[in-house]
């Protein structure tokens, strides 16, 4: 039970990324009208170091060093609608757009930013082109993307739950917690 406990308590969960849905095309269904792009909002998320636990231990989560680019599209009131999201992948190590055009409402492209607080800045023009599930196309979209770098990201939802003493100290409870448990 001990070594159970203590299992537990050093556990990290790992990060869970959803790929992309891809826009599948149907021909038939063209119209030869490209559709309209929503409005888009653009969040950035940088890689941050371990957070300082009270006592001495720290915090950090398997999400840590990821970096994300995400765009949200606005809704839309006609058919199906995919992105065609492109950039020149040389602007950031790591990060890479998708082969063909994906399903929003919300697209992220993820690279290795770096488990630590001191993040460089960054600049990222990117062209998005919206297209129906006929295959025909909008009018491609400028957006320039840019962080200033050096901020700690926001916690992401992936942890690790501990400090190594915690537990040793687990083990050295759990007889005290049992006797008291016995006595009436």
């Amino acid at each position: 039970m001990a070594a159970l406990l203590m299992l537990l308590t050093q556990v990290a969960w790992p990060c869970t990324l959803a790929p992309a849905e891809p826009l599948l095309i149907d021909e038939a269904l063209s119209d030869q009208i490209g559709p309209d792009l929503p409005i888009v909002e653009v969040s950035v998320i940088r890689g941050k170091g371990p957070q300082q636990l009270p006592g001495g231990g720290a915090q950090a989560t398997s999400c840590d060093d990821l970096g994300f680019v995400q765009l949200t599209f606005g809704p839309l009131d006609e058919e199906l609608v995919g992105y065609d999201i492109a950039f020149d992948p040389a602007l950031i190590e790591g990060l890479y757009p998708y082969d063909g055009p994906v399903l929003g409402p919300v697209v992220s492209f993820v690279w290795n930013d770096g488990a630590t607080d001191d993040q460089e800045p960054f600049e990222l023009p990117i062209t998005i082109t919206p297209i129906d599930e006929g295959g025909d196309a909008g009018e491609p979209t400028d957006i320039f993307i840019f962080d200033e770098g050096s901020t700690a990201a926001p916690l992401l939802g992936c942890s690790v739950v501990g400090h190594p003493a915690t537990g040793g100290l687990l083990l050295l409870l759990l007889p005290i917690a049992m006797r008291r448990r016995r006595v009436w």
